[in-house]
């Protein structure tokens, strides 16, 4: 933790558990507490960060958000409709944590146990008014310049309907694709 206040961050990482609130990290903590055999005190490494936070939110148009509108207001400050991605309720595209990032000159990452064109990933460098658009979303993804970007879903990439090979492009691109 930062003990000055000219002290700056040298990365800066969020980690978002889809889907996972409070509720979820208590349960697991007192599983964990049970199974040491122990009444209490058994934290999660994450809970012991320095700084910690959590985020509710509602979407534009539902009292119960999807997680294309949750990643959006977490990745663009602002509220969207369930299924919409990195762009507000009229269809404009918002700008991201992670845009503003690269705009300051700083590398960005991406690293899912999921596909990179999954909603809450997606919400930080595609504007689609669907979630369900995944092909749209990969062709942005090519767009986006993530320095890394670590997932699944190498169809959304390969195998198209339009018969455009996205792989051949992120190589052009520099990247390297396994």
């Amino acid at each position: 933790s930062c003990t000055q206040k000219d002290e700056k961050a040298k990365y800066i990482f969020l980690f978002i558990g889809d889907g996972m609130g409070n509720s979820h990290v208590s349960v697991t903590e007192s599983y964990l507490s049970w199974k040491e055999g122990k009444l209490g005190g058994e934290q999660l490494r994450m809970t012991t960060f320095p700084v910690y936070g959590t985020a509710t939110s509602h979407s534009a148009d539902k009292r119960v958000t999807d997680s294309s509108a949750a990643g959006t207001a977490i990745a663009c400050g602002e509220k969207t409709n369930n299924s919409y991605l990195g762009v507000d309720p009229e269809g404009n595209q918002l700008t991201s944590i992670l845009r503003k990032a690269q705009t300051m000159g700083k590398k960005t990452g991406i690293v899912v146990n999921t596909t990179l064109t999954e909603a809450t990933p997606a919400s930080f460098y595609a504007g689609v008014n669907s979630r369900y658009k995944t092909f749209d979303i990969a062709k942005q993804f090519t767009e986006s310049g993530v320095d890394v970007a670590i997932g699944a879903g190498l169809d959304r990439f390969i195998g198209r309907p339009d018969s455009l090979d996205l792989t051949a492009t992120l190589i052009e691109k520099g990247y390297d694709v396994y």
